[in-house]
């Protein structure tokens, strides 16, 4: 059977006595019986063995066995017992369907109390946006309340569009806004045509009154302008109608060499400085003088002047060539570019190394050399298709050492990558560290690390911003010492290995680092935990 009540309730009226049943969550039942002065509750409890009761506060007592319960508790009668009279509770119906019915004492009388008075006190308009307020300012019995009361925000009033109405039609205004942010748009009808009262003949002007309703009025004479113009200013037509000048603001002059119209005339120098400039582009190839067969446009007279046409001869001297130099294929050095002739051009800078071509830094490294070498450098450029790709090749000389390093970088619509370094002949180079901390550099890309020191060493992996290795670089590390290497990541670095592993096994072990992403790298090898 279930461990909780569902109680029915069949309440009988009695004029002094109200009844109310409250459900609470399982296992409990609490019927609550309220007197009219006298208020007392009685609880009923499932203790798993015994429905059990009690008026609240006071001892428990057994009701009827669980076992007994098979269908309901009902409550029968409710009945007013005098004052002072203990409280009863009677099953009058079944184990199985119980009816109780309960004696309830009534309270004592209670004084008559004095009869409340409400007032409105003060009543006080606040501010848009303030809650509204109401305050007693007087007592419980004798209540003044004083009412504080928001006002409306203020309204606003804006123009909208204002559009011409056709002739007699009626103005109109329309909110498009709201009541509290009105937006006027207004239709303004415009005038009825004006009528010419008279119109009086002159020495300009004639008048037809053949037709009194119709006359035709005519213009003669000289045309109407503007009210003042400048001398020597082009006149030109104001509208289509041919009677009225306006001012153009050029300037002829009165010289006759300044005819530039359909008639062939001359513009004399120094008449208007306009004619001394000719746009860029503006002379076609077809308006330059004729020139002889293998001839080019230059100055072959000393000093500054007008161009002339060169022959073949005369470009040959000027270019110190010798007849046969151009037939031959032979160009003397001194005609020759730097980058392209015996020596190679110097450069400060290897991103203004751009042109075909041999380069060699002014100092050590030069500025945007390979990272981390400060040796002596010469390169080549190959310029792909102009400006802004190219691609150099830089050969490391480090010292005499046997093995020059070489770098390799492109230059891709005026980007330039990073530098990354080509094995040579390979060979991979080796750099030995012989404290117990190092941090890898740009120049053990592709090589190999090799620790000697007797004591636990760190080595760091560097982030891509201080050491920008290529994705899929690969350095090796070699514990030549008895003291065990750690690899650590550097400022934003994650180093991947199988079961989080990150130190070489012992002496004489190997691992190698690979980088997978930006700051991503992989370890793997001879590696512990």
């Amino acid at each position: 059977m279930s461990d909780t009540i569902t109680p029915r309730l069949r309440i009988k009226a009695q004029p002094e006595v109200a009844v109310r049943a409250k459900a609470v969550p399982p296992p409990k039942v609490r019927l609550r019986v309220l007197p009219t002065l006298l208020p007392l509750e009685i609880e009923l409890r499932n203790t798993g063995a015994m429905v059990q009761w009690r008026y609240l506060g006071q001892a428990w007592q057994d009701l009827i066995a669980i076992d007994a319960i098979n269908a309901s508790v009902a409550v029968g009668t409710v009945t007013t017992l005098p004052p002072g009279s203990p409280a009863t509770v009677v099953n009058v119906g079944t184990a199985e369907d119980m009816v109780l019915n309960f004696g309830i004492p009534s309270g004592l009388q209670g004084i008559q109390g004095e009869a409340a008075t409400v007032a409105v006190g003060s009543v006080t308009t606040v501010g848009p946006g303030v809650p509204a307020e109401v305050t007693n300012i007087g007592t419980p019995n004798d209540a003044v309340f004083d009412f504080d009361i928001p006002q409306g925000a203020a309204a606003t009033v804006a123009v909208g569009t204002v559009s011409t109405l056709a002739p007699g039609m009626p103005a109109s205004v329309v909110n498009v806004g709201s009541s509290g942010a009105a937006v006027l748009n207004f239709g303004l009808p415009r005038g009825a045509p004006g009528l010419l009262a008279s119109v009086v003949a002159g020495a300009n002007v004639t008048v037809d009154s053949t037709d009194p309703a119709n006359p035709i009025v005519a213009a003669a004479g000289n045309v109407g302008g503007p009210a003042s113009a400048v001398d020597n200013r082009v006149a030109t037509f104001n509208g289509t109608t041919g009677k009225l000048l306006k001012d153009s603001g050029v300037i002829l002059g009165n010289v006759a060499s300044r005819n530039i119209g359909a008639t062939a005339g001359t513009a004399a120098a120094g008449d208007d400085t306009r004619f001394e400039t000719v746009p860029n582009d503006y002379v076609s190839n077809a308006k330059l003088a004729n020139m002889a067969n293998a001839t080019v446009k230059g100055r072959n007279t000393a000093g500054t002047g007008d161009p002339e046409d060169v022959t073949m001869s005369q470009l040959k001297a000027l270019l110190a060539l010798a007849a046969t130099d151009i037939v031959s294929g032979i160009f003397a050095d001194a005609r020759l570019p730097t980058r392209l002739g015996t020596l190679s051009k110097t450069v400060t800078d290897w991103n203004n190394a751009v042109e075909n071509g041999w380069y060699m830094a002014s100092g050590l490294g030069g500025a945007n050399a390979p990272l981390g070498s400060n040796n002596w450098f010469y390169g080549e450029v190959v310029n792909h298709q102009g400006t802004g790709w190219c691609t150099q090749t830089l050969y490391d000389f480090a010292g005499g050492a046997a093995i020059v390093p070489v770098w390799r970088r492109a230059q891709q619509n005026g980007t330039w990558g990073q530098w990354y370094r080509l094995r040579e002949e390979g060979f991979l180079a080796t750099r030995a560290v012989a404290g117990t901390t190092d941090t890898l550099t740009y120049a053990d890309m592709g090589g190999s690390v090799e620790f000697q020191n007797g004591s636990a060493t760190t080595c760091t992996v560097p982030p891509n911003s201080s050491a920008p290795f290529p994705v899929d670089t690969i350095i090796n590390l070699f514990q030549y010492g008895a003291g065990q290497v750690t690899v650590a990541a550097g400022a934003g670095v994650t180093i991947r290995s199988a079961g989080s592993r990150l130190k070489l096994t012992g002496q004489y072990s190997a691992a190698s680092l690979r980088k997978r992403a930006t700051d991503e790298w992989w370890l793997f090898g001879d590696i512990a935990t």
